[in-house]
């Protein structure tokens, strides 16, 4: 009976603790930002302490906690102006970009000052930190998706992946244009935003699209004259060019010639004639052109 009894308590033992370890929260491992989880303490003092997860941030002290099963280690980590901060690729952040949760490892000097343990940190890695501030160059090697986002090839040979925003300046140029308007092959002069390490991509605050100068210089056009606002100069006319209808302003100055390039007035230039311009488009306003000449080829 006595063996009986104890066995019996013992399931019940064994029972409630199973229950409890069962019933107790999930505690997040540091594998999920790729942390590793491991203590030294060396008789100098020198202290490596990583995947400690913070649990709280005051000033410029962080409370963290490791966990070895349901064991926890909690460390306070203090903090100064000489503390080296970097992210999970190690480029150097901010203690503002530290947030609880967060897992980092911590080198630095053992502080046993207090009923707690501690450490006097050199240098911490925030393995939940992917992110920084960022810009690249390079060109545009796939069109943008229905959302604007596109893959940009960077000098390296390595791609990036180019996520435009709402809020977004995309200008190609000095126009702004929408996402949609960015081409495959496009020069990108320079993008800036955010830049996420693990999934190589940017939110992009701006883009900046190179815009060759020699579309905008003077030369020949050939199309159907649609509307001529007055007979007389300064004026305005509309002409269609291989499909496109671009708006021609024609200053005081502007030489208006007959088919033999003799001088004449607009009095017989009606819609429907064919006529050729001379003159440059706006860069600000790929439609329009700022004529020079004006020459029919009807009469």
């Amino acid at each position: 009976m006595k063996i009986a009894g104890f066995l019996f308590a013992l399931a019940i033992i064994f029972c409630v603790g199973y229950s409890a370890y069962a019933l107790a929260p999930e505690i997040p491992s540091p594998k999920t930002v790729g942390a590793p989880l491991a203590l030294t303490i060396e008789e100098n003092g020198d202290t490596i302490v990583e995947g400690a997860r913070i649990t709280q941030i005051t000033g410029s002290t962080i409370f963290a906690s490791q966990h070895w099963g349901m064991l926890p280690v909690r460390w306070i980590i203090r903090t100064d102006a000489k503390t080296s901060l970097k992210h999970r690729f190690g480029n150097p952040i901010v203690l503002a970009q530290f947030a609880l949760g967060h897992f980092i490892s911590v080198e630095g000097v053992f502080n046993g000052s207090s009923d707690s343990l501690g450490v006097d940190a050199k240098s911490i890695k925030n393995w939940s930190v992917s992110t920084e501030g960022s810009s690249f160059a390079g060109t545009v090697a796939s069109a943008p998706d229905q959302s604007g986002a596109f893959i940009l090839q960077i000098g390296d040979g390595s791609t990036v992946f180019i996520k435009p925003k709402a809020t977004s300046t995309v200008i190609r140029g000095i126009v702004a244009i929408p996402p949609s308007a960015i081409a495959l092959g496009d020069r990108v002069l320079e993008t800036t935003g955010v830049y996420n390490h693990l999934d190589r991509s940017l939110s992009a605050d701006s883009v900046k699209i190179f815009q060759d100068k020699q579309k905008f210089s003077s030369r020949n056009f050939e199309g159907k004259l649609t509307r001529l606002d007055s007979v007389t100069l300064p004026t305005v006319a509309a002409v269609v060019v291989n499909g496109k209808e671009f708006t021609v302003y024609l200053p005081e100055k502007t030489l208006i010639l007959r088919k033999d390039k003799a001088k004449t007035t607009l009095q017989r230039f009606v819609a429907g004639d064919i006529v050729r311009f001379y003159g440059a488009i706006r860069e600000a306003e790929w439609s329009v052109v700022d004529a020079e000449v004006l020459r029919t080829l009807e009469f």
